[in-house]
C-alpha cells in the first residue's frame, strides 16, 4: 500500500492509502475528484473511459504506468 495526498489549496487536504498500482499513481490518470469525508471518488484516465471496467482503482489495470514524477524519485 502507498499513501496518496489529496491537495487542497485552502485546507490541509486528505491522505489515503491505496494499492501500489492504483490509478492514483498512474501516469495516465490526469485528474482526481475527492471530498473530505470519503477521499477520492472519481478518477479520469487518458486510456480508459471507465477505470472500474479495468479494475484500475484496485491496482489491476493492464495499462498501469508509474507516474513520471514518482518514477524519478
Amino acid at each position: 500500500m502507498r499513501e496518496y495526498e489529496c491537495h487542497d489549496p485552502i485546507g490541509p487536504g486528505v491522505v489515503v492509502r491505496a494499492p501500489e498500482t492504483c490509478c492514483l499513481f498512474c501516469d495516465h490518470c490526469y485528474d482526481v475528484w475527492w471530498d473530505y469525508s470519503n477521499g477520492p471518488y472519481l478518477l479520469f484516465c487518458n486510456k480508459h473511459e471507465d477505470v472500474t471496467k479495468v479494475d484500475g482503482p484496485s491496482g489491476n489495470c493492464p495499462d498501469f504506468q508509474e507516474e513520471k514524477e514518482n518514477a524519478e524519485a
